[in-house]
């Protein structure tokens, strides 16, 4: 999807990252959940931070083309799977669109969330320490989004 379409699916919504952590399907049931509330919809972006902006020699021996569509994928599936369980549960769930960016994580999601009513954003939380350290992707988007961000950890 073209920055200018996730521009527009993100507008006036709630817009929640996405990768393939327990904490980001706990973000998106937090951003179903708040979409209906709030009767709006949900953009999932996931953001691929692509090898080839660190590691040149790298990003030759992976098909980035391949890759990125295997992202794709599995963040549609992620996608299905919590709306799928939200509706098992007998939550209402609101309009959800998926999307995928390259770039730095922090960086897209608070740009594509600029006209947003909400960013979401989950908190991984690694072991006793890393729970009490903010990451840098939400700290990222807690210092740059400009629209509330809510940070939900993997045990809410």
């Amino acid at each position: 999807m073209a920055e200018d379409d996730l521009l527009a699916a993100a507008a006036g919504g709630i817009v929640v990252g996405l990768d393939d952590s327990p904490s980001a399907r706990v973000a998106l049931r937090h951003a179903l959940r708040e979409g209906v509330r709030r009767d709006t919809h949900v953009l999932a972006l996931a953001v691929y931070h692509s090898q080839a902006a660190w590691a040149p020699q790298v990003a030759k021996v992976f098909d980035e083309d391949r890759l990125v569509g295997e992202v794709g994928k599995a963040v549609q599936q992620v996608v299905d799977e919590v709306v799928a369980e939200e509706r098992e549960r007998g939550n209402a769930v609101p309009r959800v669109r998926s999307g995928l960016r390259t770039g730095a994580p922090a960086d897209v999601l608070a740009r594509i969330s600029r006209h947003a009513q909400l960013l979401v954003v989950g908190d991984r939380g690694r072991g006793a320490l890393a729970s009490r350290l903010i990451g840098s992707v939400v700290l990222g988007v807690v210092l740059n989004a400009p629209c509330p961000v809510l940070v939900v950890h993997p045990t809410d």
